[in-house]
């Protein structure tokens, strides 16, 4: 990523380029439309324009070990002037003010879950941030989001369209339940 540093006060500070985001987001617990409009709100506070979301969709658990609520997932966009780190520690963030705990059982219930799935065209590859995010083509209202507010982006590290990606995605994510809300 270029990245400009201009030596003032005696440490470089940064400036990064604005790219565009695109971030899922879900919740199962409480009031899942509630928690999805106030998820929405505290992301787009520090994602730039434009902002893309995609329709509002209720889809069923996969890979949980124990019975859950089924999910409210929506995929947005925005442009982001910091590094990935920086956007994973602002998503943690937001879902930590909207009460999300992170206990010991991975995909349990939860009233926040935001994801980066792209952030431009880089590929992150860390312990703590895999970008894009490595289970986009598992989940298809990752698919689904995707194909609605950004059909043409290609998905880092491959030559393929988000139209592509939804078009022939497995058998195994096409047969996952997705409802759209409204």
């Amino acid at each position: 990523m270029p990245r400009l540093a201009l030596p003032l006060f005696n440490f470089p500070i940064y400036f990064y380029h604005m790219v565009m985001v695109y971030l899922s987001l879900g919740t199962n617990v409480g009031d899942r439309e509630r928690n999805m409009a106030l998820m929405k709100k505290k992301v787009f506070r520090f994602l730039g324009k434009p902002h893309m979301a995609s329709r509002l969709m209720k889809t069923e658990p996969v890979g949980v070990v124990a019975r859950q609520r089924w999910f409210y997932n929506c995929i947005i966009s925005g442009t982001y002037s910091g590094s990935p780190t920086q956007l994973l520690a602002e998503c943690s963030n937001a879902e930590s003010k909207l009460g999300r705990v992170r206990p010991s059982v991975r995909f349990s219930s939860r009233t926040a879950d935001i994801d980066i799935l792209m952030y431009g065209n880089e590929n992150v590859k860390r312990k703590s941030l895999r970008i894009p995010h490595p289970r986009i083509r598992e989940r298809k209202f990752c698919l689904e989001g995707l194909r609605e507010i950004a059909p043409n982006m290609i998905l880092p590290g491959t030559k393929l369209s988000c139209l592509d990606l939804f078009e022939n995605m497995s058998q195994s994510v096409l047969h996952q339940k997705v409802l759209f809300i409204g």
